[in-house]
């Protein structure tokens, strides 16, 4: 059996259609659950419409891995599929992605290529997925990762690992992933068979939150192989990044003093990053970037008192 796990908060407008593409796959071994994560919309009445073969648990505001962690152990089938409430399936997903899982026991989490869609469901583009062994941290960083919606799981894994870090509410599908392929290979289906969907509503949109969450997941991959000194410089550049977005914002929010010292700590970071071959284009890249950052927040300050 296949659980479908559908997290949602707030998708009155996406929700029917992401239940209907589950009801339309032709793998029929399959359970739907809905974890509704608190919404205040009509998202409740909708799924309730589609009648009681749909299971759905309600719970506070907890964020997307604390909801699909509840329907982790709600879940009755050996493979776990992820489907976001305003994403979409194409019919033989399920069935193709079952296929590999029992065809090779070495394979922990399968996915498929994605096709981005617009709000409307119209076509953006095609993203391609790999077949992966891991260790990979340093992809996966680069935004290299699989989208829940496109991949389908092992139970006995997310239950080894403890499923999703609840603390993170962005970021937590790409912590879970490298914690899972350090156990497991990630076989990918080289066709658009998920519908990956952008919309304003989007929560990767909102940057203060996304940066609040990206400084707690760095500190979370700097605990877990901090003691490696292969990751140690590669960390090093995310920090700079991260210190150099904090930065800029900061800036932006008026708080000048502390937003100029994350810029000066990036500056740093990224120098002694350039010391290294392997990451020296990001060095440079971080050093710059911090670089005109600060000064431009000297310009515009001497700019506004003049006036």
């Amino acid at each position: 059996m296949v659980s479908v796990i559908v997290p949602v908060y707030n998708r009155e407008g996406y929700i029917a259609q992401a239940l209907q593409s589950i009801l339309s796959q032709s793998f029929s071994d399959v359970e739907i659950i809905v974890v509704d994560d608190g919404s205040t919309d009509s998202t409740v009445e909708a799924v309730r419409s589609f009648g009681e073969g749909i299971r759905l648990f309600r719970q506070e505001n907890r964020g997307p891995g604390a909801a699909r962690n509840r329907g982790i152990r709600e879940a009755k089938g050996d493979f776990i599929a992820f489907l976001d409430s305003d994403d979409l399936w194409d019919s033989e997903k399920l069935e193709k992605q079952v296929r590999i899982l029992k065809k090779r026991p070495e394979v922990g989490l399968v996915y498929t290529d994605l096709q981005e869609i617009d709000q409307n469901g119209l076509f953006l583009q095609k993203v391609a997925c790999s077949d992966r062994t891991g260790p990979i941290v340093t992809e996966f960083l680069g935004g290299h990762t699989p989208r829940p919606s496109a991949t389908m799981v092992r139970r006995k894994l997310l239950e080894e690992i403890g499923g999703f870090d609840e603390e993170l509410r962005y970021l937590e599908e790409v912590f879970l992933w490298i914690l899972l392929i350090e156990r497991t290979e990630f076989a990918c289906i080289p066709e658009p068979l998920t519908f990956y969907r952008h919309h304003p509503r989007n929560m990767t949109r909102n940057f203060e939150q996304g940066l609040h969450y990206r400084g707690i997941f760095l500190r979370k991959l700097i605990e877990h192989y901090g003691g490696r000194r292969d990751f140690r410089r590669l960390f090093r550049m995310e920090m700079a990044k991260f210190e150099s977005d904090s930065g800029e914002l900061l800036i932006q929010k008026g708080d000048v003093a502390k937003g100029r010292s994350a810029l000066k700590r990036a500056f740093v970071l990224g120098v002694g990053g350039i010391r290294y071959k392997r990451i020296i284009r990001d060095g440079y890249k971080v050093v710059l970037r911090a670089a005109l950052r600060l000064a431009r927040s000297y310009i515009v300050c001497d700019v506004n008192s003049e006036r």
